[in-house]
């Protein structure tokens, strides 16, 4: 059966918790959303809290009986963009015996590359404040089968900058190193993962 799931759908608030990156409909989880985590719980599933808003994330934290995953992403630290973690939404999740997932990619955790993006209309690193909800209908994909959902949606991936990056803006093992020790010092070192998300960053 599904060991995991993520709270919010992507980028994108849902029905019961708000994302990073989206309208704050719930200022975190609503009860039902509680009632989501409380159910992980009980299954044995492990809450992922990576894309949520920093409000869903600590608000999971109280709410869990069990250790929680950021699976992937960066420290606002680096680079501040809402979808990155907080030293505190990151000390919080270590202190119930979770795990921070550091991502790879330039746009999350190396400060040259997301200051080199931020200039181009195109770069991926652009800090985003909530957006207001987008309104999609239901009925858009509900005459539609998984396999054409699945093509559908694949038009837009993989969302990343598909420009020429120059050289000096691409993040190598140094960065990614330090940003490692960065949790390590913060956190701790067993709390401290890759979450590489190879299929977008």
């Amino acid at each position: 059966g599904l060991r995991s799931a993520q709270l919010t759908a992507h980028n994108t608030t849902n029905n019961f918790a708000d994302s990073c990156c989206d309208a704050r409909k719930w200022n975190g989880l609503n009860e039902h959303g509680r009632a989501v985590i409380r159910e992980m719980n009980r299954l044995g599933m492990v809450v992922n809290v990576a894309h949520a808003s920093d409000e869903t994330i600590l608000q999971a934290v109280e709410v869990s009986t069990d250790p929680m995953v950021f699976s992937h992403g960066g420290f606002r630290h680096f680079v501040d963009t809402p979808r990155n973690i907080t030293d505190g939404a990151a000390k919080a999740i270590a202190a119930k015996g979770g795990v921070i997932g550091i991502q790879f990619g330039s746009s999350f955790n190396n400060p040259k590359f997301a200051a080199w993006s931020r200039r181009y209309p195109l770069g991926p690193a652009k800090p985003a404040a909530p957006a207001a909800p987008a309104v999609q209908k239901p009925s858009r994909y509900a005459t539609m089968s998984i396999e054409e959902v699945d093509r559908e949606v694949a038009k837009g991936l993989p969302a990343v900058y598909r420009g020429a990056i120059p050289d000096e803006y691409w993040m190598g093992t140094d960065q990614l190193a330090r940003v490692i020790d960065y949790g390590v010092q913060l956190v701790g070192e067993e709390h401290m993962a890759l979450g590489s998300d190879f299929d977008g960053g």
